[in-house]
């Protein structure tokens, strides 16, 4: 999964596709567990974008957004979030959970 700037992440979020984006900080243990997760859900959709956000290097973003704890991922199209969770889940619920967005 690639680590978006502003740039990218504005211009990836804007898709008609599905984005998920994970925000997290390299210090959230439970985001590093979380990142192989999201890594192996990524290679089975072609068409859904997947990012990652550092929530200290994109403070803005993060603000923006209102995120208070990480991980937290955000479910977006068309520049809006249609979902939100914070935490740590399976891959399984990952893939159900986007089958169900796209």
């Amino acid at each position: 999964m690639k680590n978006l700037d502003s740039k990218e992440y504005y211009e990836m979020i804007k898709s008609d596709n599905l984005s998920v984006v994970k925000f997290s900080g390299v210090w959230c243990g439970p985001c590093r567990v979380l990142a192989p997760i999201l890594q192996s859900v990524s290679e089975k959709f072609d068409d859904v974008n997947f990012g990652e956000i550092d929530v200290d290097s994109q403070k803005e973003i993060a603000i923006e957004q209102g995120i208070r704890s990480v991980p937290t991922i955000l479910f977006l199209k068309n520049g809006e979030v249609i979902e939100r969770m914070v935490g740590l889940q399976q891959s399984d619920f990952y893939e159900s959970k986007i089958n169900s967005l796209k």
